[in-house]
């Protein structure tokens, strides 16, 4: 059983790394709302939904920023973002909009929030904030292997369907690996031509040498029982 103390989630709480992100959440929460004013009333907003923004905006970017950290959409910055995150943004950001449009109806019946600002506002959200969170992603599998393409090995990758995607996922988000997957081999040749995150399937796995020369190719990975041994053999004999 895990037990967290006290002392344990107030320093956490006290991070400054934290507070850096609830500020980065909270521009991003107030863009969001402000964005959905703006496009509900086709960028003229009237003066009386102009008081409405103002009036409910603290208490709207205060509740976002209470669901966000209490469902962990806070932790995880620089990790890899994963389909199983989007779900939970999705989630998040739903309850919070039903809750805002909860309390904006029951408690604040001067101020009523327009319901299309309430989606727009959900959708909105749910694009800044999936789009920062793959910032890092882009970042180390896309845009460092091009900015820095002489600190890696250019490879190629012989492996099952299953583990292709997450592999390549891998290396190119370990510069200490220093391999760069520019193709993949199949057996299969209806693959050939195709691509699978941006890379190609360059060919079968017993022309590997010559592609390899071809592409200026300098390692060959194989995931064991990846491949036929009659192929593997003529790679290592090549």
């Amino acid at each position: 059983m895990i037990r967290f103390s006290g002392r344990t989630s107030i320093s956490r709480l006290l991070s400054p790394r934290v507070w850096g992100l609830l500020g980065v959440y909270a521009l991003i929460v107030l863009l969001a709302y402000e964005a959905a004013f703006q496009l509900r009333f086709d960028f003229s907003v009237p003066e009386e939904m102009r008081n409405v923004f103002w009036n409910t905006l603290p208490w709207v970017v205060a509740l976002k920023l209470t669901v966000f950290f209490r469902f962990g959409v806070l932790q995880g910055w620089l990790r890899h973002v994963t389909f199983a995150d989007l779900v939970a943004l999705l989630r998040v950001s739903l309850l919070s909009t039903l809750a805002i449009g909860s309390i904006d109806y029951f408690l604040f019946e001067g101020y009523q929030i327009p319901r299309a600002v309430l989606l727009l506002d959900f959708g909105i959200t749910i694009l800044l904030v999936g789009s920062m969170r793959s910032l890092w992603r882009l970042q180390r599998e896309h845009l460092q292997p091009v900015l820095w393409p002489k600190h890696r090995h250019r490879t190629l990758l012989i492996s099952g369907d299953h583990d292709r995607e997450a592999l390549t996922r891998l290396i190119h988000g370990s510069p200490e690996l220093e391999h760069q997957v520019v193709g993949f081999l199949d057996e299969r040749r209806s693959r050939h031509g195709s691509r699978l995150g941006g890379v190609p399937f360059l060919g079968h796995p017993e022309n590997g040498v010559l592609i390899a020369k071809e592409h200026q190719v300098r390692s060959i990975l194989v995931v064991a029982n990846s491949v036929a041994g009659v192929y593997l053999r003529r790679l290592m004999d090549g």
